[in-house]
């Protein structure tokens, strides 16, 4: 008996449409965070830690639709400080 590889799962059309979509609204959303100035990088993270806050002390009292909060939420923390280091690192080297 040969072993035989297993056949690569194909993305459905629609979902591959979808990915693309998401991938358009990050670069679109990188840009504009790239465009803030410092003190407005830093209201971004302070929102988003407000959002997760939030959403965890409403989570006790009452069920969640949009579960994706935290994520997203999580995500766009991430790409503030990551700006924000970036360009901490080019003043250094400058």
């Amino acid at each position: 008996m040969r072993w035989q590889i297993p056949a690569m799962p194909v993305m459905p059309k629609k979902r591959r449409e979808n990915n693309m979509a998401e991938t358009v609204k990050i670069k679109g959303r990188r840009e504009a965070l790239r465009g803030m100035s410092e003190a407005e990088l830093v209201t971004v993270v302070s929102d988003a830690h407000k959002k997760i806050y939030g959403f965890r002390k409403d989570r006790l009292s009452k069920p969640q639709e949009n579960v994706k909060i935290v994520r997203t939420a999580r995500k766009e923390i991430a790409r503030a400080l990551t700006i924000k280091r970036e360009r901490e690192l080019a003043g250094d080297k400058g």
